[in-house]
């Protein structure tokens, strides 16, 4: 894709995998990571070394479908700050909130 966007420049350097459920057509499970290195600003102001997650979403709720499991890990540095960090969500027990 043409990089116009700096975003479009991280989104050229991943990947990823879509899993679509055959019944009803809603996302199941994403599964994305960098393949490269993005940098900003020249990789003066800061650069994304690694990035990788994925999100899991199931039938919460007769015919809704909700999260369940979203996990991330990123290897970022900005300025002379540099994070690595892992996370993991689940979420169970969905309730009906009504309008």
């Amino acid at each position: 894709m043409p990089a116009q966007r700096r975003i479009d420049r991280a989104l050229n350097k991943a990947r990823g995998v879509i899993w679509i459920d055959q019944e009803t057509s809603q996302l199941m499970r994403l599964e994305f990571e960098l393949v490269e290195r993005v940098r900003m600003w020249w990789g003066v102001l800061g650069t994304i070394n690694r990035f990788r997650g994925s999100l899991d979403r199931a039938p919460v709720l007769e015919d809704r479908w909700g999260d369940i499991q979203q996990e991330s890990y990123g290897d970022i540095r900005f300025l002379f700050w540099r994070s690595r960090q892992a996370t993991l969500q689940q979420w169970r027990d969905h309730e009906w909130v009504g309008p």
